[in-house]
């Protein structure tokens, strides 16, 4: 685990440090390209960078600006070196992360399966683009309640801070064992996607320097860690940074609400301190560049005077369980596209309480064992994917599954009509069922049969337990669909 961790970093190129840190002021600092054009020498040396200006003013021509998203493009006749560098590593990360994708799927087939259902769907109702950015990691510990950030982007509209999970020994043993349950249950890689944070920020915690300690001791790797907050509590970001540079690196993340946040970072940490930290740009006037989502969802509807248009997405990284130290909750999570039914870009299962740690295993137990049902309970109603539309093709024994973003063909003699009746969301496995028996002629075994087939698709989905949604008609056939 340690190796795949760090292959990465360790086989990054020298130049890579100073490259990222000229692109980071590139894209974070507003004022920099202008300056950089007026007198390149003299803004480099005040960022400690020491590499050719004319050779890093490649990556951010208008000819060239292809290469900082697109470095598979043909690369050019004598290309700088420190400009192959950066392609060649870029595309590692890209390779990476797709790697990845497949290798941390978890080890339980029943729990992969249904990790995968997911990355289906959200290629119908996202596109394989977006889709394919959504790691699908398999839980989250929040150790604080709320947020002191406040986020004015916060996709998942977190609350004001107003708990910590205190760092005592029953405490301690409570998401040690916890820890330990779920890297059993998902297996050591798909586990060390795991995260600490959630609707808080790992800042907040006093002794989140601790919990850092105790994730790599169980899992293996460090937990890859996020905070809005490094511009406003330096001190505490290398703190945590210095904690996690003593396990093998991995990507770990600034996200920075203003200039201000910027400056203060860079002047804090030099380009190798920031090596293995994405820095993100969150400024207000690229409210438009956001999904619609938590809080710019609602920005966006009452910012009448920009008249922003929504941008369907989401921004959960998240298929599986949350754990809430503070309330003392688990419920179950996954990505979908911002709307008003989902303000937050999730579906989630209403929450499971416990007390301590013999309970918090139970409740694990629980929510593992919905995940891992092929098929829904009888109270559970089929909906198709969001945007998703079943039409009859000309090709006899086939249906044609299509979205705005994919399509899909299905060997199926049931007519779409029947198909977009059966799932939308007013009957549960049994009405699915006698629709395709009754109305489309298929035999109970082949409309069991598509049925997985859809499912595993992502054309098809059924909500979690306790999850808001339509309410099922029990013991209900359907009649005359045309």
């Amino acid at each position: 685990m340690a190796d795949r961790a760090s292959s990465l970093f360790t086989a990054a190129p020298r130049s890579h440090p100073h490259v990222k840190r000229f692109v980071d002021a590139w894209f974070c600092d507003p004022d920099f390209p202008a300056a950089f054009e007026a007198d390149p020498a003299k803004v480099l040396a005040g960022l400690g960078i020491d590499l050719d200006p004319d050779d890093l003013s490649v990556l951010v021509s208008p000819e060239e600006t292809g290469i900082l998203t697109r470095p598979d493009l043909p690369r050019p006749e004598g290309e700088a070196t420190v400009v192959a560098e950066w392609r060649d590593h870029a595309l590692e990360r890209f390779r990476a992360i797709r790697r990845e994708r497949r290798e941390r799927s978890p080890v339980c087939p029943a729990l992969a399966r249904w990790r995968w259902r997911q990355i289906g769907r959200l290629g119908f109702e996202l596109g394989s683009s977006l889709a394919g950015q959504i790691r699908h990691i398999p839980f989250a510990f929040e150790l604080t309640s709320g947020c002191s950030g406040r986020c004015w982007f916060c996709g998942v509209s977190a609350q004001p801070l107003d708990g910590v999970f205190e760092r005592s020994d029953a405490n301690v043993e409570l998401f040690r064992g916890l820890l330990a349950r779920l890297v059993e249950v998902f297996g050591a890689a798909s586990a060390s996607d795991g995260i600490l944070y959630w609707a808080t920020d790992p800042i907040d915690h006093p002794e989140y320097e601790s919990f850092i300690d105790d994730y790599a001791e169980i899992v293996g790797v460090a937990p890859t860690t996020v905070t809005a907050l490094a511009g406003r509590q330096p001190d505490r970001a290398a703190s945590i940074l210095d904690r996690l540079k003593v396990h093998p690196p991995r990507t770990h993340r600034f996200s920075l609400l203003s200039p201000r946040d910027y400056h203060t970072v860079i002047e804090r940490f030099d380009a190798e301190d920031l090596a293995s930290v994405e820095l993100l740009p969150q400024y207000r006037k690229d409210l438009g560049l956001k999904f619609a989502v938590g809080r710019a969802r609602t920005r966006m509807a009452s910012d009448k005077g920009t008249k922003i248009p929504p941008r369907t997405g989401t921004i959960a990284c998240l298929s599986g369980l949350i754990i809430d130290l503070v309330g003392g909750t688990i419920r179950l999570s996954t990505p979908c596209p911002g709307s008003d039914a989902t303000p937050d870009g999730v579906h989630e299962s209403s929450p499971r309480p416990f007390c301590g740690l013999a309970e918090g295993l139970e409740v694990i137990e629980e929510l593992v064992e919905e995940l891992k049902r092929s098929h829904p309970t009888p109270d559970l109603p089929i909906l198709h994917a969001e945007g998703v539309e079943f039409l009859d093709s000309e090709d006899p024994g086939v249906v044609r599954v299509v979205s705005s973003h994919r399509g899909l063909r299905i060997e199926s003699s049931v007519r779409a009509a029947v198909l977009t009746e059966a799932t939308t969301g007013r009957f549960g496995v049994e009405g699915f069922v006698n629709a395709l028996v009754e109305e489309g002629g298929a035999t109970v075994h082949e409309a069991a049969s598509l049925l997985d087939r859809l499912a595993d698709a992502g054309v098809v989905r059924w909500p979690f337990s306790g999850e808001q949604g339509p309410k099922v008609i029990l013991g209900r056939h359907l009649r005359n669909v045309h």
